[in-house]
């Protein structure tokens, strides 16, 4: 966990502790999970907590890396939460650290393929594949070195985190644990502790203006990410049929393809606004060759939350990468181009796109995509996609028509609009046989409206943030708490939290 290494402005410290009002007393709490190093992150959270701890009545306990973090005890204690967990403090006996560390390395020995480490089980509890995804994250490794000690270790750090979990849900009357989102161990093992003892878990996706919140309430739907659509309200969108839901997407596909995009989505800054077009010269030098299809591989960035999904035909994006290549090559009739995530190069990384390619340059139907420049040009060049689960697959489905398969659980799965294999035999059979045609007129309005309800339908404004237009990428923590001392001399505590606002907490908390 990284210790909090930023001096909170007093000026804020005062105001904020002068605005909020004393929480009354309750004997059942609820945990805010702050162990995730992000300044919007804690603001966000502590102020949506302060709203939970009046709709449940109950106590927010904050759950801190540890006693060393002075300056973010003092930016919990502004938001007048006194009540404080540090996650150093809480220990496993002697006994049992020497047992886990016998486990885990026995876990270590018997998981020897990719597979079996994602289907790493304690207490009947699948934790494998949150294991796997902070080893990719940790070392920047594309895929997981079987050899590696060091995957021991993480196996052991997860299992003593699941037994520190164990003590702190079992320390108070716990109705609700806070998380952040659960791709990784710091999310994803406390989830599974807290559901395993029939505690709500509540996650928020996106912001800092506006967020999206999402209940869990069993160990299968964790994976789901917190911004994943509910299929209800695509399907009530899909049957009201209203014009403006399709104009909206029209509106939004326009900004995106010409790198008109809020400053705020960062992911579309880098993807679309901070790269160029191809030139017609490029664009003749690439497609000039006559290829019955032509197809774009879009490859993810290796390390980032590979498994936020379980269901995935290969174990992880690298693996994935390798495989899609390996039958590219045998289908001459296709130019299959691939094209690095374009956020790759914000990211520690030891093995990239570009790295696995090397081995499949020698085909003449396998070219790479040139970094930093965008493919917002090419729509009437490209006959389909393949990616695990970009969110390229909604909008290109969704301007064009391109079908696009996806070799694994995703956000779009609801919208029936990609094209998505069962397995791995499936996935080589469509890559081999298909005849790649656009997408029906209906399945392109299905990618609209699906398009509408995850970007745009069940985003909430968060009380105090909801102005705020920083780049999240580079804000500054200056910049963010300068912002909330200004509106919080403003603002009156009785309007802060709108009765909007309350009652969608109250919605996504009963669902």
């Amino acid at each position: 966990m990284t210790q909090f290494q930023y001096t909170i402005p007093q000026k804020f410290l005062d105001i904020n502790k002068k605005f909020w009002p004393v929480i009354p007393f309750s004997s059942e709490y609820f945990i805010v999970d702050l162990l995730t190093a992000d300044h919007e992150y804690y603001n966000v959270h502590l102020i949506t907590a302060r709203a939970l701890a009046n709709i449940l009545k109950a106590q927010p306990v904050a759950l801190l890396p540890s006693c060393k973090d002075q300056e973010l005890i003092k930016l919990v204690n502004s938001y007048g939460i006194n009540n404080i967990i540090f996650l150093a403090d809480i220990k496993i006996s002697k006994k049992l650290q020497i047992w886990l560390v016998s486990y885990a390395t026995f876990l270590w020995f018997k998981t020897r393929t990719k597979e079996q480490r994602l289907k790493i089980e304690y207490k009947n509890s699948l934790i494998g594949h949150y294991i796997y995804d902070t080893y990719l994250n940790s070392t920047g490794l594309g895929t997981v070195k079987l050899y590696d000690f060091r995957y021991a270790k993480l196996i052991y750090q997860a299992l003593e985190l699941y037994n520190q979990f164990t003590q702190i849900f079992n320390s108070k009357k716990i109705i609700l644990y806070f998380g952040s989102e659960q791709a990784y161990i710091g999310g994803g093992i406390p989830s599974t502790v807290a559901i395993s003892k029939n505690i709500k878990v509540f996650y928020r996706k996106f912001g800092p203006n506006r967020v999206v919140y999402k209940a869990y309430t069993k160990e299968e739907d964790l994976c789901i990410y917190p911004g994943h659509p509910n299929l209800s309200d695509f399907e009530s969108e899909l049957k009201s049929n209203k014009e403006e839901v399709l104009k909206w997407a029209d509106k939004y596909l326009n900004n995106l393809f010409h790198g008109e995009v809020e400053v705020s989505d960062w992911n579309a800054q880098n993807a679309y606004k901070k790269s160029r077009l191809l030139t017609e010269a490029e664009i003749k030098n690439l497609f000039g060759h006559k290829y019955n299809y032509r197809v774009f591989i879009l490859s993810h960035i290796f390390v980032d939350a590979a498994h936020g999904y379980k269901e995935s035909i290969f174990p992880d994006y690298e693996i994935w990468l390798k495989e899609t290549l390996r039958i590219a090559k045998d289908r001459s009739d296709t130019l299959w181009i691939v094209k690095p995530h374009p956020c790759e190069k914000d990211y520690f990384l030891k093995t990239r796109a570009v790295d696995v390619c090397k081995k499949f340059l020698c085909y003449e139907n396998i070219k790479i995509f040139p970094e930093k420049v965008s493919a917002a040009n090419l729509l009437d060049y490209i006959d389909a996609m393949i990616t695990v689960r970009g969110t390229a697959a909604i909008e290109y489905s969704a301007a064009k028509g391109i079908p696009v398969i996806t070799a694994g659980r995703n956000m779009f799965d609801e919208g029936n609009f990609c094209i998505r294999p069962k397995d791995k035999k499936e996935y080589r059979d469509i890559l081999m046989n298909m005849e790649f045609s656009r997408l029906s007129d209906e399945k392109i309005k299905r990618a609209k409206v699906y398009l509408y309800v995850y970007n745009y339908l069940n985003r909430i404004e968060m009380p105090l943030l909801s102005n705020i237009n920083f780049d999240t990428m580079n804000v500054t923590p200056d910049e963010i708490y300068n912002y909330l001392a200004k509106i919080l001399e403003i603002i009156d505590y009785n309007n802060l939290f709108s009765n909007s606002f309350i009652n969608y907490l109250n919605k996504k908390l009963l669902c």
